[in-house]
């Protein structure tokens, strides 16, 4: 069975006629690693010196995706070794 990530990146692929970037890979990956509730209160807000920036709207969110921090990031360092650590934060959602 095809995973999601591949077939969100073969649509976007078809629909674009480009092929996506390393920043849009990375959007990607993140969406498919987050519940849908999740999507909801939580959003990646940067990258930067191999730190993923993640910003949650409370202190409830903030406690939940710490606790969920360790697997996301090797998920992710799996398709992106170059990314070593994950910051959380409470900020803004735009």
């Amino acid at each position: 069975m095809e995973e999601i990530k591949n077939i969100i990146h073969n649509v976007i692929d078809h629909l674009s006629g480009q092929p996506l970037n390393k920043d849009q890979e990375l959007f990607v990956l993140w969406e498919t690693l987050l519940e849908d509730t999740e999507k909801k209160h939580v959003q990646l807000s940067g990258l930067k010196s191999g730190t993923l920036y993640v910003n949650v709207d409370s202190s409830a969110w903030l406690y939940q995706m710490k606790l969920k921090k360790t697997r996301i990031l090797e998920r992710i360092q799996t398709e992106f070794s170059d990314i070593q650590k994950m910051y959380i934060k409470i900020g803004p959602m735009t």
